[in-house]
C-alpha cells in the first residue's frame, strides 16, 4: 500500500470513529450490502454511492457559497 492510501485509509478509520452508533451501524449495514453482492451489483452501489456523494459535496458547495461572510 502506498504510504498516500496509508493515510487515506486512517483518515477514513478516524472520519469512521466519530460517527454516532446509528451512523456507525448504517456504514455497517451498507458495507455489508456491497460485500455480499454480485459484481455487476457492486458496480451498481459504487455508482449510486458516488451519484450521493457528489450531491453532498454540491450541496455543501451551495451552503458555504450562500452562508454571510463574516
Amino acid at each position: 500500500m502506498k504510504s498516500t492510501e496509508v493515510l487515506k485509509a486512517r483518515s477514513l478509520i478516524v472520519e469512521f470513529a466519530t460517527l454516532s452508533e446509528a451512523g456507525k451501524t448504517q456504514f455497517f449495514s451498507s458495507i455489508n450490502r456491497f460485500m455480499l453482492a454480485s459484481p455487476k451489483k457492486r458496480r451498481e452501489i459504487l455508482e449510486e454511492w458516488e451519484r450521493h456523494s457528489a450531491t453532498a459535496a454540491q450541496k455543501a458547495q451551495r451552503a458555504k457559497t450562500d452562508s454571510p461572510q463574516a
